[in-house]
């Protein structure tokens, strides 16, 4: 099950100077951080202008490996807290610890495309939520559907680390 965490911090420098290989450099150090043998291909980065905010997601093999890498994340959180450097870039604000995280589910379902409409959508989801525990509601799961046998990956959305890895208990099935 793999699951991911996500980095939020406000730079100090323009999109135009964040270019891509100031990219790539930021999500090496990113991966540094994380350890695990999470890499720079495991990080996604969003970018939004203004004073530059980079979101960026982390992908691990599992949750156990998340939570290693939240740790490490958030003891370069402490330091730019200090330091007012985040991954060898100024900051405007100390990035925020991590808290949200995600558990991917990957199931290959003996049925139809058609036969899996809204409403067993909704049933599946809500199964999911059930079996997660800890507060997940059918609200908080995505499914992507593909079609050949039914292919679906239902994202599940939980407000922490510890929350994901209790969901990830409650799924094994």
């Amino acid at each position: 099950m793999a699951a991911t965490v996500t980095v939020v911090a406000c730079l100090v420098v323009s999109v135009e100077e964040f270019d891509a290989t100031s990219q790539q450099a930021y999500k090496l150090e990113l991966a540094a951080a994380a350890g695990g043998g999470v890499t720079a291909d495991d990080i996604t980065l969003a970018i939004s202008s203004g004073s530059l905010l980079v979101t960026a997601t982390i992908l691990t093999p599992s949750l156990q490996a998340a939570l290693a890498a939240a740790a490490g994340v958030e003891s370069a959180i402490s330091d730019a807290a200090s330091s007012g450097v985040f991954l060898g870039l100024p900051v405007n604000s100390t990035p925020q610890v991590p808290e949200a995280a995600t558990v991917t589910v990957v199931a290959s379902l003996v049925v139809s495309v058609e036969e899996f409409d809204a409403t067993s959508q909704q049933t599946y989801k809500l199964k999911l939520a059930a079996a997660a525990g800890g507060g997940v509601t059918a609200d908080d799961i995505t499914l992507a559907i593909s079609s050949g046998s039914l292919l679906v990956t239902a994202t599940i959305l939980t407000p922490s680390l510890q929350a994901a890895l209790a969901a990830a208990a409650g799924l094994r099935w």
